[in-house]
């Protein structure tokens, strides 16, 4: 009972550490792509250090789609007529899918669910920041939008493409809004409520 328990700490131990070291690959690479392939193969050593140690290889209802899309990117880099190019983004999608294995393996309880939520609200609002005088704005599109983007004019040399902007905002803003919609009731029925919705 002492030695499982033991290993038990052990494992929270490393998962810890696999959190704290991916975090810092991929805050790294955002800023430095040079480190994505780092950061990506980062993510599967400690994927098959999990895998080996008799823990589950698959641990969401996502992971099944999560590897047709790895097979897709797989077969789209063999055929890309850009390699160069299709190659950073393929190591930006293992990288996302090794932060994902990783938060799914560290969000065993209740509150590190909330931990996890949290934190990718503030990278939400953070992003959302950054979009203010980060992004590329075109005067393509409604006008009414086309004026509003006159007004915010790139703060930055290395600006990110409005598309790419957007697509990373669609994953991160879910969250924040289940937090704003569910978090502030309280008592057994918002708790109930909370429940029904979170696997979702």
């Amino acid at each position: 009972m002492r030695l499982q328990s033991r290993n038990q700490s052990i494992a929270a131990w490393a998962l810890q550490v696999e959190l704290g070291v991916i975090l810092t690959l991929t805050a790294a690479a955002m800023v430095r792509p040079v480190m994505l392939p780092l950061a990506a193969l980062a993510g599967v050593a400690f994927w098959l250090s999990r895998v080996l140690q008799g823990r589950r290889a698959w641990r969401t209802p996502g992971d099944l789609l999560l590897l047709v899309l790895l097979i897709t990117a797989g077969v789209g880099l063999i055929i890309s007529p850009l390699p160069s190019e299709t190659q950073v983004q393929t190591w930006r999608l293992l990288n996302g899918l090794s932060l994902y294995s990783t938060l799914a393996a560290w969000g065993k309880s209740q509150s590190r669910l909330h931990w996890a939520a949290a934190g990718m609200a503030a990278a939400a609002a953070g992003l959302a920041f950054y979009a203010l005088i980060g992004v590329a704005w075109t005067d393509a599109g409604v006008p009414a939008a086309a004026r509003l983007y006159r007004l915010l004019p790139a703060l930055v040399s290395d600006t990110a493409n409005p598309n790419v902007m957007a697509g990373a905002l669609a994953y991160l803003l879910p969250l924040p809004l289940v937090m704003a919609v569910f978090m502030p009731l309280r008592g057994r029925q918002s708790q109930k409520r909370f429940a029904a919705w979170q696997p979702l």
